[in-house]
């Protein structure tokens, strides 16, 4: 019995693997970090006033990619943080639809 069902999922996955999306195994990461001397947010209730460091960070593979932004004072205080997450659902050379959506600090 065990052979058989092994032999069946095998069969399964073989004739089936050209029908599946390929696995993109690219993987990309890339980090910049970033100094001011105001601390200065586009929501002006989020502003820090004092110098900060932003770090912010992109990685994924071909379609998800997680970009997480660690924002600091310069004290070493953590001020905010956002995680964000995106997924390109069509990627054409002319049209690119991507959905994303992130957790706040």
């Amino acid at each position: 019995m065990k052979i058989k069902l092994l032999l069946f999922i095998f069969c399964y996955c073989y004739l089936n693997s050209g029908y599946t999306q390929s696995k993109d195994s690219t993987f990309f990461f890339r980090a910049d970090l970033s100094v001011t001397n105001n601390g200065f947010s586009i929501i002006p209730a989020f502003t820090l006033g004092d110098p900060a460091a932003f770090l912010d960070m992109k990685m994924g593979n071909k379609r998800f990619s997680f970009e997480p932004q660690f924002r600091y004072a310069l004290e070493g205080r953590p001020w905010s943080f956002v995680f964000i997450y995106r997924y390109k659902a069509i990627a054409k050379p002319k049209f690119d639809l991507t959905f994303g959506g992130h957790l706040p600090d």
